[in-house]
């Protein structure tokens, strides 16, 4: 199972604001395994694959188990509309923006156990927005 990781550049963020109100999600596209050193410099990410705004509103408490309380969002598309094939090796998410680029703090990022997925032009595939909290 992949796991999702909170990076320290993110982390004053989550502990003195909370989980941002809108978080922005990214396809990256190098072969890359975020770990809590990772910074948004570490990610690539191409033009034709536009993050995706998922506003803090959106998410719904799925479960507590093990003391890691999970909340997600409804599925998200991640497109490429780029006119070329690309792999995609995870995604990661920021709470801001800058001219259609990541910018802000990196919150959180994850690796797909499978990549890297092949996305063909035009083509989209789906990931679900997922926060998990839990004791360390």
């Amino acid at each position: 199972m992949a796991v999702q990781v909170y990076p320290d550049d993110g982390k004053p963020t989550l502990l003195a604001d909370g989980i941002p109100a809108n978080l922005y999600y990214w396809g990256y596209v190098n072969d890359f395994t975020p770990d809590d050193n990772t910074v948004i410099g570490d990610l690539d990410v191409v033009s034709y694959i536009a993050g995706v705004n998922v506003p803090f509103a959106d998410f719904t408490l799925n479960s507590l188990s093990a003391h890691v309380a999970r909340s997600t969002a409804e599925d998200i598309a991640i497109e490429n509309v780029g006119g070329s094939n690309t792999s995609v090796y995870g995604y990661f998410a920021t709470d801001n923006i800058s001219s259609g680029d990541p910018a802000g703090h990196l919150i959180l990022a994850l690796r797909f156990d499978d990549a890297p997925r092949f996305l063909d032009d035009g083509d989209s595939m789906a990931i679900t927005p997922t926060i998990a909290l839990g004791v360390c």
